[in-house]
């Protein structure tokens, strides 16, 4: 069955040949199997300037196919040459040549190299100007990184090339990769927690939902190698899950502005950078922690002179419940309620006795976040009182109803009415009361009487 195959063939063969008139050229010779390949000379050129590269690393891993794509070497070595080395390349001039890398491929026979036909490729009709045996080729393939030259990435795009027998002549051009810039980018995370809480790592559950983060390139300055193309920016966003997000994707060397949306309730608790320039690395971490609004925000009591609402006690002692506080010179009349505090807070003087208008202060929800209380010395005039009584539209007395006073000064205080309605308070003061359980609201009133003997 060959036999008569090969006859076949032959005919085949000769009948071309008569056809052509020509006689049909001796085929090449093909190589020695055993001969072993030689060193391929290659250079890194920019795709888009068209100028050779001077990558930073001397050893640049390559993958290594034939020319049917099959791989021999995953991670072959190119090695950058010494120009000043005595096997240095020149070119036609004598000038020894730089920036350029030597790929040894002697480990391997230039048979491997040779493509191979099947049966099938053996019927195949090949015009006789054409070798059925090609000359050894290899594809110069992928980088095993990114190489870098400058402070710019490249990308490389597969090159064929033929290959040398060992001890050939290295030629004066060496083969040109091309190798296209690409844009280096590097991932920010974020983690956000509640300040309050703590330590996140032994209480997960201070780790926020829900934080918003929106980052976009902003422009920077202008260098010599910027590119013509107008700038656009490009904007990103993410939102934390278990107090975690990332954005990837973000250019290195390129200004960026970062925007926080706190969750409900919450304020950013500290003063982040609005901006940031990464030109290095691939990751980086922001950790923001937040302090919760809470339902009792952060209040403060004004210390006044009796009938001086436009200064400040400078110097004070006094005690709230079994707290003493002192406040010096630097604070200014100005005492910070603490977050945890709550209810009906009395004013008692230490030291040198004062008298406290309003003496105490009540503190819920709808409290206003500052207050101002009048402190005259015992014996001091104060500000004129009186009794007043309050009752209902048929006279009745409202026993035990809680009144709030807004004073002429401007102050605020709250009184509670005896069991007789009766309560003091200061001539001209407006008087209101909420709705509640002793009775409905009723709007602000003036205290007005006349003064008796």
């Amino acid at each position: 069955m060959a036999e008569a195959k090969d006859k076949d063939l032959a005919r085949k063969d000769a009948a071309g040949d008569e056809v052509l008139g020509d006689p049909r050229p001796k085929e090449k010779e093909p190589l020695a199997g055993g001969k072993a390949a030689g060193t391929i000379l290659v250079t890194f050129v920019d795709s888009e300037k068209l100028t050779v590269l001077s990558p930073e690393d001397g050893r640049i891993a390559m993958e290594i196919q034939k020319a049917d794509g099959t791989v021999v070497e995953k991670n072959a070595i190119l090695q950058k040459v010494d120009p000043k080395g005595k096997d240095a390349p020149t070119d036609s001039t004598g000038k020894p040549m730089e920036n350029v890398y030597a790929l040894d491929l002697g480990n391997y026979p230039l048979s491997t190299f040779m493509p191979t036909f099947n049966d099938a490729g053996e019927d195949l009709e090949i015009p006789c100007d054409i070798p059925r045996i090609s000359s050894p080729t290899a594809i110069l393939g992928a980088l095993y990184k990114p190489l870098t030259a400058g402070c710019q990435s490249y990308l490389t795009t597969a090159m064929m090339t033929g290959v040398p027998a060992a001890g050939d002549k290295a030629p004066c051009n060496t083969v040109p990769i091309p190798a296209t810039p690409v844009e280096s980018v590097h991932t920010l995370r974020f983690i956000a927690y509640d300040r309050c809480i703590g330590d996140y790592i032994k209480h997960p559950e201070a780790l926020l939902d829900d934080v918003k983060v929106e980052v976009r390139t902003v422009q920077g300055p202008k260098s010599a190698s910027s590119r013509n193309a107008p700038f656009q920016s490009r904007k990103f966003s993410a939102v934390t899950k278990d107090g975690y997000a990332e954005i990837a994707g973000l250019p290195l060397n390129q200004p960026i502005e970062i925007h926080f949306t706190a969750p409900e309730k919450y304020t950013c608790a500290i003063s982040t950078a609005s901006r940031a320039f990464v030109s290095s690395g691939s990751s980086h971490m922001m950790i923001i922690p937040f302090d919760p609004c809470g339902d009792f925000p952060v209040r403060s009591v004004i210390f006044v002179p009796s009938g001086c609402t436009g200064n400040r006690v400078k110097a004070l002692s006094f005690t709230v419940g079994e707290e003493t506080q002192t406040l010096g010179e630097a604070c200014d009349g100005v005492w910070t309620i603490p977050q945890d505090a709550s209810g009906t807070l009395t004013f008692t003087s230490v030291g040198a006795a004062k008298i406290f208008r309003p003496s105490a202060i009540t503190l819920h929800k709808d409290s206003p976040l500052v207050f101002m209380v009048e402190v005259a010395d015992a014996g001091m005039s104060v500000s004129r009182r009186n009794r007043f009584q309050f009752t209902d539209h048929e006279g009745r007395p409202f026993a035990h109803r809680r009144v709030r006073l807004k004073l002429p000064s401007g102050l605020e205080e709250h009184v509670t009415t005896g069991e007789d309605g009766w309560f003091e308070a200061e001539e001209g003061a407006l008087a209101s009361a909420d709705d509640d359980a002793h009775g409905y609201a009723v709007e602000a009133f003036p205290l007005l009487t006349t003064e008796m003997e």
